[in-house]
C-alpha cells in the first residue's frame, strides 16, 4: 500500500473548500486523515495536537489545528517534528 506522505514531505497543511455551498475537506486534509489512519500510529493526546510516529520509519508527526477562530479548531496540519521536541511533548507535564 502506497504511504500517504511523500518520503520529501516534512509538512502538509489542510485547507476547506466550499462545494455546492457546502464546506469539504481539501485533497491535503484527505491526505492527512488517510495518514493518520493508515499510516501513523497515536502517540498521545493533547488539547489541539496529537503526536504520532510512523512506524516503519520511527518519524515524528505533530497534528495540530492553527484556526482557533474556526469551528474545531479549523483543518489539521501535520508536521515532521524531531526525536528530541517529541520526547519533550512526552514529559509529564
Amino acid at each position: 500500500m502506497a504511504k500517504h506522505i511523500l518520503p520529501a514531505e516534512s509538512k502538509l497543511v489542510g485547507g476547506w473548500e466550499l462545494v455546492s455551498g457546502q464546506m469539504q475537506a481539501d485533497a491535503t486534509t484527505k491526505r492527512i486523515e488517510l495518514a493518520i489512519q493508515d499510516d501513523l500510529e497515536l502517540i498521545k493526546r493533547m488539547n489541539w495536537m496529537n503526536l504520532y510516529q510512523d512506524p516503519e520509519t520511527g518519524l515524528y508527526w505533530l497534528q495540530e489545528y492553527f484556526q482557533g477562530e474556526m469551528h474545531g479548531g479549523g483543518p489539521p496540519s501535520l508536521r515532521l517534528i524531531s526525536p528530541t521536541e517529541a520526547e519533550h511533548l512526552l514529559e509529564p507535564q
